[in-house]
């Protein structure tokens, strides 16, 4: 059983309903520390990935790198807890994204679309709420790893949407049958709406770029999206930084150009160097490109 399958067990998930942010945090990490103590190749792999990207693989990195992995998944399954007001009120008293916010909205008063790229990096999922909260329209673009967790992820939506705190969120779901999710992607654009995507995954459309001294495929086919749909768009990277027990959301903005693409992974690698025990994409294996540093 994998970290995710495991903290999504019954018994956690009942306690989550019912319990304040901070139990639940302190619930989960022991939980995931549990895991990760039967788990030693899980560390191994860690170990491996931070030195061919040349990163810290100290016992005290790795350890630092483990308890960010846990706070990933408190992150994924905060909202939860409790009510949509209470986590309204979290959201509220621990993010700040007042100036991000401001960037997307002042982009969308001048009838342009605004395609977020993000990574898996710090509190991403934390976005799209914080998003919805300040009441921008977003749509994000993932792959949820079941119907199950696809049918929860859509009844919370709604239950949000409803309690008149957040704006409604339209899930673009890679790889769901009868989900043409390009022609679905570029729709949203043509609104001159906000979509969000992640561009560190590898796609039959992603293009080889430098990360962290390698190789990687990367951009996940953003640079075609933007070629064949005429809409006036500015792009920009989001980032939800762990600040401690706080967050905060930076966004930057990208030239839409022939460098585009290697222009964000300029960015994620600028962020991971700051804060490599937020990357959780550590975890996964590397969509290398080559096995040789270039």
């Amino acid at each position: 059983m994998g970290l995710s399958e495991f903290l999504q067990s019954p018994e956690l998930l009942r306690f989550a309903r019912t319990a304040r942010p901070g139990a639940f945090r302190e619930k989960l990490v022991a939980r995931a520390h549990e895991w990760f103590s039967g788990h030693p190749e899980e560390r191994e792999a860690l170990r491996s990935n931070c030195r061919t990207l040349g990163l810290s693989d100290a016992p005290a990195a790795l350890d630092i790198l483990q308890h960010h992995l846990a706070l990933h998944y408190y992150e994924k399954l905060l909202p939860l807890c409790g009510t949509p007001a209470a986590y309204h009120e979290y959201m509220q008293s621990h993010v700040d994204a007042e100036e991000a916010v401001s960037g997307i909205r002042r982009h969308l008063t001048k009838d342009k679309a605004v395609l977020l790229v993000g990574s898996h990096f710090g509190a991403v999922e934390l976005i799209v709420p914080v998003l919805a909260m300040h009441r921008i329209p977003v749509t994000p673009v993932l792959r949820f790893r079941s119907d199950e967790f696809s049918r929860a992820a859509h009844d919370r939506a709604a239950q949000m949407a409803a309690s008149g705190l957040f704006s409604s969120v339209n899930f673009i779901e890679i790889g769901k049958p009868d989900t043409p999710a390009a022609l679905a992607m570029s729709a949203v654009l043509r609104r001159r709406e906000v979509l969000l995507t992640m561009v560190d995954e590898k796609t039959e459309y992603s293009t080889p770029v430098s990360l962290l001294g390698r190789r990687v495929w990367g951009g996940a086919g953003i640079d075609r999206l933007l070629k064949f749909t005429p809409a006036p768009t500015t792009v920009q990277t989001v980032f939800m930084v762990r600040d401690g027990e706080k967050y905060r959301l930076e966004s930057h903005e990208v030239s839409a150009d022939a460098a585009m693409v290697q222009r964000i992974f300029s960015m994620i690698e600028q962020m991971v160097l700051m804060h490599p025990e937020q990357w959780y994409f550590l975890h996964e294996e590397i969509p290398f490109v080559i096995d040789e540093p270039h």
